[in-house]
């Protein structure tokens, strides 16, 4: 189904904190893929949905992961998503990296950002829906197929827990697990006679109330704990359940990784995942709690230690403005959106310049202790700045030096510099009587046809001569001679300079 709503192009832009929150505690998945076909983004819940991290999608071609019996029907939507800005809603199947095919729809649209056309879409695993739909048809054939295709491990059973139907990834699963013996056909506790007493009763359950129970444990298998979540989904029949079928995904590897984590420092809690830029979690006394790998890499291998003093670090000229921000969040209770600027020294060359942005850091007990900081390098841009403002002051010395009025009109001719000095001795204004304004204003009437002809010359050629008419500001007509050039900045804008001699003078005689 395709929404005739226009996509509307840049979306507002939300806050850093909120945005991440957003994206990390939906439930659904979010990719991001360039009109070239890649995924240039993708959301943590990919790896729940479809088992890959982000980082092992991201760069790859989207339509690689798509079922090839899908693939034409979702290049035609995205096609018709790109040429006729709509947003777009679709279904179709989607690789599992356990080789299997997961059920899922897809709502997006066009967004530009940062100058760039992309499309965005939220993925929502269906899985439960197609197993709805396989309720509501009659057919065992039909939803055979449907659950064949999904990437999740799935059984059936009967009212005499006799395993009728399971799929591939189920095979593959128990494959993994060491357990290759024939059980379609059995009992599914004879198949399985390492399920728990509980598994009873939750079948038993949803044979008399017909609703789906979804539960959480572990089970003991082969000297290990296989950690589960496991739904299970009546089919109803002249109402009553005559089926169940049963969902499991394996979160073994994720309960391992949990139990590591709260084995180790409290600290990991907060850290943003997958950054490349350097973290820093920083106590109220300005103790490091701790200092990411990073912050060692961008100073050249100079060596952080945990519980120093951060301010240590810090250039002497910036300490000040540091805590001075750190003391105004204190205050205020909450962050300011302006990140800060402040340099460190690393073990060889210049001090490095940082931007830091920074959120509340909480113990267990969700109190306030510190802040945790995101480092990103910023040396380059500083360095690129100053020449720029360096330049800037020997082009303005230059100009400011000379008889000559002096402009700069951006593209729609508006005033955006010239030199104070000649324009006061020349025309009798102030640079801020003129910036921002058309430059047209100050022509002679008569000229203005003229000065039509003197730009077309100019976006012909790139630059022209004439001479015109400038109003001063007691009222008198001034006779300048004019020589424009049009050129583009470091932005990319185009811009107009003009060189523009009195000749009142020479025009007398």
């Amino acid at each position: 189904m395709i929404s005739d709503k226009k996509s509307v192009g840049e979306y507002p832009k939300l806050p850093d904190a909120i945005y991440r929150t957003l994206i990390n505690d939906i439930m659904d998945a979010i990719v991001e893929i360039d009109l070239n076909g890649n995924f240039t983004y993708a959301s943590p819940q990919t790896v729940k949905i479809f088992g890959y991290q982000p980082h092992e999608v991201i760069g790859r071609k989207a339509l690689r992961f798509i079922h090839p019996d899908d693939l034409l029907n979702v290049m035609n939507k995205m096609k018709e998503a790109i040429e006729e800005q709509k947003h777009i809603s679709f279904e179709y199947r989607t690789k599992h990296k356990n080789g299997g095919y997961v059920n899922v729809s897809a709502k997006g649209g066009i967004i530009k950002r940062d100058g760039m056309t992309k499309l965005i879409a939220v993925v929502r695993d269906i899985t439960k829906k197609k197993i709805a739909e396989m309720k509501l048809k009659d057919s065992e054939h039909q939803y055979r197929t449907i659950i064949e295709s999904m990437g999740v491990p799935i059984h059936v059973i009967d009212k005499d827990y006799k395993i009728i139907l399971a799929n591939n990834s189920l095979n593959n699963w128990l494959t993994t697990l060491n357990l290759t013996e024939e059980y379609v056909g059995k009992n599914v506790f004879d198949a399985f006679p390492f399920l728990p007493e509980e598994v009873g009763n939750e079948y038993d359950k949803v044979f008399k109330t017909g609703k789906t129970v979804v539960t959480k444990g572990f089970t003991p298998l082969n000297d290990k704990l296989i950690y589960t979540v496991t739904r299970k989904i009546p089919i109803i029949n002249n109402n009553q359940v005559t089926q169940i079928v049963t969902i499991v995904e394996d979160i073994t590897d994720k309960k391992v990784i949990e139990e590591k984590l709260k084995k180790s420092e409290k600290e990991f809690r907060n850290i943003i995942e997958n950054t490349k830029d350097a973290i820093v979690i920083v106590d109220f006394e300005g103790k490091l709690l701790y200092i990411s790998p990073q912050l060692s890499k961008m100073l050249k291998g100079r060596e952080i230690t945990k519980n120093s003093r951060f301010f240590h670090y810090i250039h002497k000229d910036d300490v000040k403005k540091l805590i001075s921000f750190y003391k105004t969040t204190l205050k205020e209770k909450s962050f300011l959106e302006q990140p800060v600027e402040f340099r460190i020294l690393p073990k060889q060359g210049e001090y490095k310049w940082f931007l830091s942005s920074s959120k509340n850091y909480y113990d267990d007990e969700g109190n306030t202790i510190g802040f945790i900081s995101t480092l990103k390098d910023i040396t380059d841009k500083k360095i690129a700045e100053q020449k720029l403002k360096e330049s800037e002051q020997k082009y303005r010395l230059i100009t400011e030096q000379s008889n000559d009025l002096i402009r700069v009109l951006n593209e729609k001719f508006e005033l955006e510099y010239v030199n104070e000095l000649s324009l006061k001795k020349l025309l009798g204004y102030t640079k801020e009587e003129l910036l921002g304004k058309n430059s047209i204003i100050l022509n002679h009437p008569d000229d203005y046809k003229k000065a039509r002809r003197f730009m077309l010359k100019v976006f012909k050629y790139g630059e022209n001569m004439h001479e015109t008419r400038i109003r001063h500001k007691n009222g008198k007509w001034v006779w300048f001679e004019n020589k424009a050039k049009m050129f583009t900045d470091e932005q990319g804008n185009q811009k107009y300079l003009y060189i523009s001699r009195d000749i009142t003078e020479r025009k007398k005689t």
